[in-house]
């Protein structure tokens, strides 16, 4: 299901087919409410047992290194804004077409700090760590790169399928979410 057509079903769901006040919800806030509650799951997940499947993911399979000429450091833009967890919200970086590479996920300026433990060994591999809406590469030789996360769905195209794995439980959640704000007594003026 795209997020625009399960967007559409929470709208007309909550509207009973007619508008009847200023605080209907339009499709945007349906989006943000997804978002929210889809990043309170995902945090319960990772809390319980931190594994977290592949239904919340949402996979981008060509992305490009492009190249920052005045840091001389090759990076990507975020094809999407992430979605705010506690856990890492970036799952995979791998050449597009070798996924059994995983390009490692660092801090920038940590090379020193490796470099006299084991970890050190990793040194001279490609790896990333994450910069705003960007993420930044060491030793990245790559032109392209799939990028696995955890995305916004605001950010989606409309026609994008909904990254959770049960729809009804979150069409549940989101009518609940827009019952609570419905109910709620404007103050007076």
């Amino acid at each position: 299901m795209t997020k625009k057509a399960f967007a559409e079903i929470a709208i007309s769901i909550l509207q009973r087919g007619y508008v009847t006040s200023d605080k209907e919800p339009d499709i945007r806030e349906v989006w943000y409410a997804m978002d929210i509650i889809r990043s309170s799951e995902i945090n319960k997940i990772l809390q319980q047992d931190s594994f977290l499947g592949s239904e919340w993911i949402t996979t981008f399979p060509d992305v490009n290194v492009l190249t920052d000429t005045v840091r001389n450091l090759k990076y990507s833009n975020l094809p999407a804004g992430i979605l705010s967890t506690d856990g890492n919200s970036i799952q995979q970086v791998s050449p597009v077409q070798n996924e059994k590479i995983h390009i490692i996920q660092d801090s920038s300026g940590d090379d020193f700090i490796y470099s006299i433990l084991p970890a050190g060994k990793l040194l001279g591999k490609p790896s990333f760590w994450r910069e705003g809406n960007k993420i930044f590469y060491k030793n990245m030789t790559y032109p392209k790169v799939l990028i696995k996360m955890m995305a916004n769905m605001v950010d989606l195209p409309d026609n994008f399928p909904v990254p959770v794995p049960d729809y009804q439980y979150m069409m549940d959640k989101i009518l609940q979410w827009f019952s609570v704000q419905q109910n709620q007594i404007d103050p007076a003026p």
